[in-house]
């Protein structure tokens, strides 16, 4: 149908409805702020297709108060959880193998392992369930009542979960610490990662990388602020300078291919018909076009 009317809009009518429909299509892929430039770019009164209708649409979701809430996770029936009433327990599974990947091919064997901002804590009942070693200590910590409420449900004699912030308890270290996407989150985020670094051996980060071109174009980055709480944004580049310049040696990382592996959405899938050949090329440049990927790093 969109290329049927492209012919009709080429072919049969003025360069305003040409133009009109080239909005129609970045608004279809969700390039709402890009088009919202384009459109005051020109003046012109296009007719075939609604396009005042879809302005309007666009203005409003430009205009949409995006700004967090101090109290966005650390209160009861809080706000991220009625954004994400799972707490992402379902996206658990697939981390988890990430971690554990990372975790076998450098040889670690901890005894202990934490993680802060734990969640609804299904990454550490599934590295439970899945470690051969069956003594490891896990200790989940997270200022989210919500979250802990149900992580307590997962707990058991070698598996803890606190409501608590871990970096205000003193003389406690752990040999292997899981930082999974939690920084992005965090105001003063090089302090916080310096903190980490005094509580473990060995640190895990899990980091999404939200900088990428097509993120810039659909304003992507403004709605993970609303709905998910982040208020900083890395590439892989960024993301790894950031470890650096808090103090960090930076051992081993990789990017997870999150949209690839780890998805329902169509749109998602539909991209994936040009990440998946072009990331075997060059995956650098794949994520920075098209995002869809995060990093995980290990660091001392």
């Amino acid at each position: 149908m969109h290329v049927a009317l492209l012919f009709h809009l080429c072919n049969k009518s003025s360069f305003n409805n040409q133009f009109a429909f080239f909005i129609y299509i970045l608004q279809s892929f969700d390039l709402q702020y890009f088009t919202i430039n384009l459109w005051t770019s020109f003046r012109f009164s296009p007719k075939l297709l609604h396009i005042e209708a879809l302005k309007t649409r666009l203005l409003k979701n430009k205009h949409q108060n995006t700004a967090i809430m101090k109290d966005m996770y650390a209160a009861t029936n809080s706000e991220y959880l009625e954004n994400n009433k799972t707490w992402h327990a379902e996206d658990s599974p697939w981390k988890t193998k990430q971690i554990l990947k990372l975790i076998n091919r450098n040889s670690l064997n901890p005894k202990s392992v934490v993680e802060i901002g734990c969640g609804a804590g299904e990454i550490l009942r599934q590295m439970q369930l899945q470690m051969e070693d069956k003594t490891i200590e896990f200790s989940g910590y997270d200022i989210a009542p919500d979250a802990i409420k149900m992580a307590k449900q997962k707990a058991n004699d070698k598996l803890h979960f606190y409501e608590e912030n871990l970096l205000d308890k003193k003389d406690v270290h752990f040999d292997l610490e899981l930082i999974i996407d939690v920084f992005e989150h965090v105001d003063d985020y090089i302090g916080f990662i310096r903190l980490c670094g005094e509580m473990a051996d060995y640190k895990i980060y899990h980091i999404p990388l939200d900088m990428h071109v097509s993120g810039l174009l659909r304003g992507s980055m403004l709605r993970s602020r609303k709905k998910v709480g982040h208020i900083h944004y890395f590439s892989k580049e960024t993301a790894l300078a950031t470890l650096k310049d808090a103090g960090q040696e930076v051992i081993d990382f990789f990017y997870t291919k999150c949209a690839v592996e780890n998805t329902k959405r169509l749109r998602s899938r539909f991209a994936n018909v040009f990440r998946i050949p072009l990331y075997a090329v060059s995956p650098d440049l794949t994520a920075h076009l098209l995002g869809g990927y995060s990093l995980i790093v290990l660091t001392k």
